[in-house]
């Protein structure tokens, strides 16, 4: 039995037995980590209840606080904290016992979107929350890529380490495109820009490029329209490390990079055909997606100070005290659910003006 992301409730209904005798009942909880080798433990028991006639309805809410001190209840010594609890309910009638066999099976993981929404995260909260909602892999729909996803300006102010690389990078496409030798990146721009030249034969001056953010189809790829023009990407891993990173807003990147698209006009002559750059667009595409090669590749580490103070980090302050998130507590959570399905992000068009002739 697995508890949906949704809810964090365990309802245990029952009929009590003709004739009994009895009328108190008490229930058992017990949980474990299903990961180690041990046995369950005992973690709760509630005060004696009244057995009703009809059914009987006990409730219990797993929220993140209450698997935090559950999971630091079981711990194993000297590691961090169970990313999964197997919950295990009784009931207790006199001298009887009576186990419920299926475990309720609870990933911490689950609540890492609220967790992070009380740090602070917002958008790594809304990106983790699709996440979860979204088809596992094993019943994969088409998805729609999110588009203006993530703020570029804010990204430019926020994180130091980005504006650096931006500025960087952006300089170089700009020089690259302005020398008269056809280097790589102009080479990409002009095979892109020639594209639309073959579509509009007729016509002597038309405008190339596009902002649009109508999903299309391409070569069974969900794609925004502006995505279809970009010329050059950089990867964006040499430059944020693997895993949650405070500067970059708390968002997990997988396979980052920064794109570049031009916008300007085409002008049919006699001779040659005059090309001028009048925007530059850039813009980050990331894929969010949890399937690595390595499994076990630490992601960073959750500490839960009390109910409103969450801290995520590289490393953990205390690792007794901490959650450590790999990609396999993302695996183990799609295959128990069947939820958990990738997809694609974009952040808004950052604009450059330029002005750059080219004649081809």
């Amino acid at each position: 039995m697995i508890l949906q992301f949704e809810t964090n409730r365990v309802t245990l209904n029952f009929l009590p037995e003709l004739g009994i005798k009895q009328d108190q009942y008490v229930i058992k909880a017990y949980a474990k980590n299903p990961l180690l080798n041990c046995n369950k433990v005992l973690i709760y028991t509630s005060d004696p209840m009244n057995i009703k006639p009809e059914e009987n309805a006990y409730f219990l809410d797993i929220d993140y606080w209450y698997y935090t001190r559950v999971a630091k209840y079981i711990k194993s010594i000297e590691s961090a904290l169970p990313n999964c609890i197997d919950f295990y309910f009784s009931i207790c009638i006199g001298n009887e016992e009576n186990s419920i066999p299926n475990p309720y099976r609870v990933h911490f993981i689950k609540y890492v979107p609220e967790l992070l929404e009380i740090s602070g995260y917002i958008q790594a909260k809304q990106a983790h929350s699709k996440w979860f909602c979204l088809p596992s892999e094993d019943n994969a729909e088409i998805v729609n890529p999110e588009t203006s996803y993530i703020e570029f300006t804010t990204l430019l102010e926020t994180s130091s380490l980005f504006k650096s690389f931006y500025q960087k990078h952006c300089e170089k496409v700009i020089a690259q495109i302005s020398r008269s030798n056809r280097n790589e990146i102009k080479k990409k721009m002009v095979n892109q820009i020639q594209k639309v030249i073959d579509i509009y034969r007729e016509e002597k001056i038309y405008d190339f490029g596009s902002i649009a953010t109508t999903i299309m189809d391409i070569d069974d790829m969900l794609v925004p329209k502006f995505d279809t023009f970009h010329f050059y990407e950089a990867s964006l891993q040499e430059y944020v490390v693997d895993g949650i990173d405070d500067e970059m807003d708390g968002l997990l990147f997988t396979d980052c990079v920064l794109r570049v698209i031009a916008l300007g006009k085409i002008t049919k002559e006699k001779d040659h055909i005059g090309i001028l750059i009048e925007r530059l667009g850039f813009y980050i595409k990331d894929q969010y997606t949890f399937n690595r090669d390595n499994e076990e590749m630490s992601l960073g580490y959750c500490e839960i100070i009390d109910k409103d103070r969450v801290v995520f980090s590289k490393e953990p302050v205390i690792e007794e005290e901490s959650f450590k998130i790999t990609a396999s507590n993302y695996h183990n959570y799609r295959k128990d659910q069947e939820l958990g399905g990738d997809f694609f992000w974009y952040s808004n068009i950052h604009f450059e003006d330029v002005s750059i002739e080219l004649i081809l």
